[in-house]
């Protein structure tokens, strides 16, 4: 697996460069009668040309994704401090540029969509009188910086705080319009901290979701020295009550959001905690309750996907059905990368090392021939579904990577 592992690192960190100011690709959605070219500095979600027919179009620039991806980055920056650091600046001026942006109405691209896409399109009322506020709260715009036309679910309050800790993660110092950039996001998160939203999986209804939750208080808890220590304070208390209350007794774990039914562990509560730097923290990787969760996500996951059975593989939730629902590699590396920081904290260093290796060298077996990482695996072949080459999954390959190096 070792051959495997430096082969797929080096695929991997090219894939996520390729990711990073695509401007020369070019994305043309003919139902909407549209055409995308990057700007500097955006983030792909994936750089496949995919229109739903059958593969998910992510030719855009999520908030989330990127800031997931520019911390995968900070681990690459060794490599070629130069190169990565211009990409950083890039990221840094695109998204102080979305960050700043004023929107206007009516939708431009409802001029050239045709009538089988007309119900796809935003409405103009919501892309009219947008506050800055409000705009930060997007969960992705159009790769060349322009709003995203389509109709989508809004608002979502993670992608400003994993942008403010890709900042604060950063290697070197802040670019810039660095400062400025991580000022407005902290600031955000300061004041939407507990309030509902939608989650990382962008479902509706709007809710108190526990990955959005540990992530903003990972970006406060970083941001400190930048932030009023009351209300700083007061926020990160508001988190952890809207925390606790997710918490299930029997069978031990956190529930996903404060909407989800007892029984509805999501790995999204483990991917948070991997954000907080303290393994001691509340919610952080050291945490009981964390632990609990995930051996609720392994459980289900296992019995649900024949292909996890011996290999720890994760899905997502246990009604998920988004191309009907199988194991996605982010969670699944996510969790390897938690298990080889729990090994780091913790005595029972083997068997946690051994859980990681486990979720790696089904990677490796599914994958033999490094290159692109889909969103899922078929539950029962481990064939590639849904987007066949997703950045998120090659960020979260090199966060479970370089957490294994660490443990010498």
């Amino acid at each position: 697996m070792e051959d495997w592992l430096a082969a797929q690192e080096e695929a991997s960190a090219a894939a996520i460069a390729a990711a990073i100011s695509a401007t020369h690709l070019t994305h043309t959605r003919p139902g909407f009668g549209a055409a995308v070219t990057p700007l500097p500095g955006s983030v792909l979600a994936s750089p496949e040309y995919a229109r739903w027919d059958p593969e998910p179009d992510y030719f855009y620039h999520w908030a989330r994704d990127a800031g997931v991806v520019m911390m995968a980055a900070a681990l690459l920056r060794r490599r070629d401090p130069a190169a990565w650091d211009r990409r950083f600046a890039d990221y840094v001026a695109f998204s102080l540029r979305i960050a700043e942006a004023v929107w206007e109405a009516p939708n431009p691209w409802r001029a050239t969509t045709d009538a089988q896409h007309a119900r796809f399109l935003r409405a103009d009322a919501d892309l009219a009188g947008r506050s800055a506020a409000s705009i930060r709260a997007e969960p992705r715009v159009n790769a060349d910086g322009r709003p995203d036309f389509e109709d989508w679910n809004r608002p979502q309050f993670d992608g400003p705080a994993l942008r403010a800790l890709s900042l604060l993660s950063w290697p070197a110092a802040l670019p810039e319009g660095g400062e400025r950039l991580l000022g407005l996001d902290l600031a955000h998160v300061l004041a939407h901290a507990a309030e509902p939203a939608i989650g990382p999986w962008e479902d509706p209804p709007a809710a108190r979701h526990a990955f959005t939750l540990i992530a903003q208080r990972a970006a406060l808890e970083a941001g400190a020295a930048r932030l009023d220590p009351v209300a700083r304070a007061a926020a990160v208390d508001r988190i952890d009550a809207a925390l606790a209350d997710l918490w299930v007794d029997e069978p031990p774990h956190m529930r996903a959001s404060d909407r989800a039914a007892p029984g509805e562990s999501d790995a999204n509560v483990v991917l948070g905690a991997l954000l907080q730097a303290d393994p001691a923290a509340p919610f952080g990787i050291g945490d009981p309750r964390i632990a609990a969760t995930a051996d609720h996500v392994t459980a289900w996951s296992r019995a649900r996907f024949p292909v996890a059975a011996d290999a720890g593989l994760v899905g997502r939730w246990p009604g998920d059905v988004y191309f009907d629902g199988h194991p996605w590699l982010p969670t699944s590396f996510g969790f390897a990368e938690y298990f080889y920081r729990r090994a780091a904290v913790e005595p029972d260093r083997a068997a946690l090392v051994a859980r990681g290796d486990a979720i790696l060298a089904v990677a490796a077996r599914l994958f033999p021939a490094p290159g692109a990482l889909p969103e899922q695996v078929d539950r029962h072949t481990g064939a590639p579904r849904s987007c066949r080459n997703l950045t998120w999954s090659h960020a979260a390959f090199i966060a479970a990577l370089h957490a294994r190096r660490a443990l010498g």
